[in-house]
């Protein structure tokens, strides 16, 4: 009975629909004709007819919600297992032969479709008995609504898997103790993997309702558009989800603005669970904020072009819009959204370093007495704890960037400090410090930008030059509202001097030659604050450095 095995084995759901239907219709049937040969034998009019028509569209909208809950039910498990949902929740690293990563093309449709085309033709056998009802219309409406929730939880699973591997690296980092940089690479890998294999492997596994010629002939235009416009949610939700991880306000990244629900196969909003693991109590991850960026340039650079390639087989439509209406997935404008995504998620992670090397240099100064300094025997310890940190940036960017555009080999030639332009008169210290104040704040509104106004390159070198020389600009603002002695001004020139080589080491080729003139104007701000602008001999600084490294 309702399809079950003699050994009580759970029926599948073809054979439980089947069984449905068979005691369903038959029982409709049975009844139609013994109202029709009792009751109705001398006026079949509409009138008498009413009351059997009311008691079988009840009868037929119960049947037709539960073959709708029990589809979808078994399409949900269907995608969940497709995008292997159950097996990245139980992954604890990132390892690149992960059971996760393993995408089937099954994501149900076959199952949808032939459960739905036995379902069709069933209900048909009623259509003559009761063609008030319009069954065969009710039917089509039923198959479509089933297969849209279908599509819109598949897209929903894949996103919901990713966001997971976004989930499970925010957690590793966040964990006390853990190593900022070694998981990165594994995480980029594997998170780039799921994000090709799936979006392909679901592309391919819903081509099979685009060859389905019969069942689906009434809207398989607008099941094209359906399928192009989750795709375009799709890259729009997951940058979104991006965004918001690393905390960046924009709202024009904000998925399903149109104000539908997007159905996961855990019936639950993806972002929800991302965002809520993003407390605002915890700092965020510069590695993680990286990582993002560079998610999106690979789904820019690899995924969309993968994935326009396959639509140009699949998923067209035929006259269903406007000639002079785009489709919903233009494949250029989801490029360019997620190039300013990766653009302003990089920007962020520039401005995080930046603002711990502005809070580092401000400390320093603030604690340094530059008016009555002792002679300069060494560079200060800020120097050190400044390289510390351009050195965590740039293990994690070795982590996650190839072809770095630095100078091979070893530490470039010194040179003296540039010109000492001398100020005029000074405003007074509080409207001094207010302005130091404003030009630091700029350069963290966006509005001074440390890799000027033609954007950042996504090169090794060149992030390590934006954020160096954020570092060195807020320096700059600072000693500017100092008064400097003549020892305080060669304790800078020390520190200036100590730094070049190791900075310009960090980022060489084109990149270095703005980081070596704002190490200039830090030394020419020094002066034209100091009272006495008397600089050390290149021998005296060389010797100085000798004797530290001794």
């Amino acid at each position: 009975m309702w399809g079950y095995g003699a050994n009580g084995a759970v029926p599948t759901l073809g054979r439980f629909v089947k069984a449905l239907d068979e005691r369903l219709i038959n029982t409709l049937q049975e009844t139609v004709m013994n109202v029709n040969g009792i009751f109705l034998q001398d006026d079949a009019s509409a009138a008498r007819r009413k009351p059997l028509v009311a008691v079988c569209k009840g009868v037929v909208g119960e049947y037709f919600q539960l073959v709708r809950r029990v589809v979808g039910d078994a399409a949900m498990a269907c995608v969940a297992r497709a995008a292997s949902l159950d097996t990245a929740g139980g992954d604890k690293d990132f390892s690149p032969t992960a059971q996760s990563l393993t995408f089937t093309a099954d994501w149900g449709a076959d199952m949808v479709l032939q459960v739905m085309s036995t379902f069709t033709t069933d209900v048909g056998l009623l259509h003559n008995q009761l063609p008030e009802l319009s069954l065969r219309d009710w039917a089509a409406a039923c198959t479509e609504q089933v297969v849209r929730g279908h599509i819109a939880a598949a897209f929903g699973a894949l996103q919901e898997r990713i966001n997971s591997g976004v989930k499970l690296l925010y957690t590793q980092l966040n964990t006390p103790g853990a190593n900022q940089v070694q998981p990165l690479s594994a995480a980029f890998n594997y998170l780039s993997e799921a994000l090709q294999r799936g979006v392909l492997a679901l592309l391919k596994g819903l081509k099979v309702y685009d060859q389905q010629g019969k069942l689906l002939a009434a809207w398989q235009d607008q099941l094209s558009d359906m399928v192009q416009t989750q795709l375009q949610t799709l890259f729009q939700s997951l940058v979104g989800s991006f965004m918001s991880t690393a905390r960046i306000k924009d709202t024009s990244f904000r998925g399903n603005t149109d104000g539908s629900r997007r159905q996961t196969a855990t019936d639950a909003p993806v972002s929800k669970s991302s965002s809520s693991s993003s407390t605002a109590d915890e700092p965020i991850k510069t590695g993680l904020v990286l990582l993002l960026a560079e998610l999106c340039v690979y789904m820019e650079s690899t995924t969309v072009p993968s994935v326009m390639e396959l639509l140009a087989s699949a998923f067209q439509t035929k006259g269903f819009r406007g000639s002079d209406e785009p489709p919903p997935f233009v494949g250029g404008e989801v490029a360019r959204r997620l190039g300013t995504a990766g653009n302003l998620l990089l920007s962020s992670y520039v401005d995080l370093h930046g603002r711990s090397l502005s809070t580092l240099v401000e400390r320093s100064v603030h604690s340094t007495n530059w008016l009555n300094a002792q002679p300069p025997r060494a560079p200060r310890p800020v120097c050190d704890l400044l390289l510390e940190r351009l050195v965590k940036a740039e293990a994690e960017l070795a982590r996650l960037m190839d072809g770095t555009g630095r100078t091979p080999g070893g530490a470039l030639r010194p040179d003296t400090a540039g010109s000492h332009h001398s100020r005029g008169g000074s405003m007074g210290d509080v409207l001094e410090s207010a302005a130091v104040e404003r030009g630091v704040a700029k350069l963290f509104r966006g509005k001074v930008q440390p890799y000027g106004g033609g954007g950042l390159k996504f090169t090794q070198s060149a992030i390590m030059s934006a954020i160096i020389i954020v570092g060195l600009k807020s320096l700059v603002e600072y000693i500017r509202l100092q008064t400097l002695g003549k020892a305080g001004l060669q304790q800078l020139q020390l520190d200036m001097y100590y730094l070049r080589p190791k900075l310009l080491r960090l980022v060489g080729g084109s990149d270095s030659e703005a980081v070596a003139q704002l190490l200039d104007e830090v030394v020419a701000a020094g002066a034209a604050r100091s009272n006495d602008p008397s600089m050390l001999e290149v021998a005296t600084l060389e010797k100085a450095l000798l004797a530290v490294n001794r």
